[in-house]
């Protein structure tokens, strides 16, 4: 337990950096190349940021759990980067769950500029699904539900790596 715990702080600090310079991309890129193709490269380029530093740090940690299976002073776990990416995420998934309480009504309807703030490396993303020019009760429920997705980019990627890190691919 003690171990999972370690490799979840190590990915939600990994997880924070990747959203934090992913929204700095995105406004430095939207404000440089303005309209479609502008928002089209920025969310190429921050998805990928996310991707890459998710899943090469997931990755480094499951190389380095294999060696410690090897001379026995860990035990295997092939879903540990599963588990330990859904802990990291746990903050993102109640930011999800407030947005949708938000288009229920339940939140206040300024909670989307919020969720967009902390979740920037999807923001053309987010801003092509949830209008920021409609009201949130103008906007469709399928917009938020799939923007609310989103937050599970993060534990796959490290499912993902720490998988092929501990097989040594």
């Amino acid at each position: 337990m003690k171990h999972i715990v370690s490799v979840s702080i190590r990915l939600f600090g990994k997880l924070f950096l990747a959203r934090l310079f992913g929204f700095i991309l995105s406004c430095t890129i939207m404000v440089a190349v303005n309209g479609m193709i502008g928002s089209l490269i920025t969310q190429l380029c921050s998805a990928v940021l996310l991707m890459v530093i998710l899943f090469s740090s997931a990755w480094d940690i499951g190389a380095k759990d294999s060696n410690l299976i090897q001379i026995g002073q860990v035990k295997e776990d092939s879903w540990l980067g599963l588990k330990a990416g859904l802990l990291a995420a746990i903050p993102e998934f109640g930011m999800a769950l407030c947005l949708l309480l938000t288009k229920a009504g339940v939140i206040n309807e300024y909670f989307p500029v919020l969720f967009t703030l902390f979740n920037g490396s999807f923001l053309p993303f987010q801003q092509a699904l949830i209008s920021p020019t409609m009201t949130v009760a103008e906007n469709p429920w399928i917009g938020y539900i799939i923007v609310a997705l989103t937050t599970w980019i993060g534990p796959i990627c490290c499912g993902f790596g720490y998988r092929l890190g501990l097989m040594q691919i």
